[in-house]
């Protein structure tokens, strides 16, 4: 086994906040693999939602805002990568599991007068349209 195999691509972009040190953050993973898959095409620029990057320069900028000087972003491989926001503290249990709920129960006789999909394909439909909309308030669209 070659020692670069385990490694991954992750990209960074330079914090220069006013009030911390100057620091690497990492992209989301979402963003990164969108970087990525650009960089591996070898295309010169990409646009992630609100910002531009420019992957032959190796900075980024919001779109629409020039008052905000460029960021540097970079590339590194790592080795064992533990993303930042992966993870946390574990939901508390539910006293009474939603498995072991009466389907006859108040609470689901309401929920189907009021959503009266029965197809599973109809509700994952809905949920990914919710899910555009959420993501177009947030100027997300992409990550949506």
């Amino acid at each position: 086994m070659n020692r670069h195999d385990n490694l991954r691509p992750i990209w960074f972009w330079k914090s220069t906040s006013i009030n911390e040190d100057n620091r690497w953050e990492t992209f989301s993973d979402i963003d990164n693999d969108i970087i990525e898959e650009a960089f591996i095409r070898k295309q010169d620029n990409i646009e992630i939602d609100e910002y531009l990057i420019d992957l032959k320069q190796y900075v980024g900028n919001r779109k629409n805002d020039e008052r905000n000087p460029d960021v540097e972003i970079k590339r590194s491989l790592v080795q064992n990568f533990i993303r930042q926001n992966r993870f946390s503290f574990p939901a508390p249990a539910l006293s009474d599991p939603f498995a072991q709920c009466d389907p006859q129960d108040e609470f689901h006789r309401e929920y189907y007068e009021i959503f009266p999909y029965k197809d599973d394909d109809q509700l994952l439909e809905l949920a990914a349209q919710g899910i555009l909309v959420e993501g177009e308030k947030l100027n997300k669209t992409i990550q949506a």
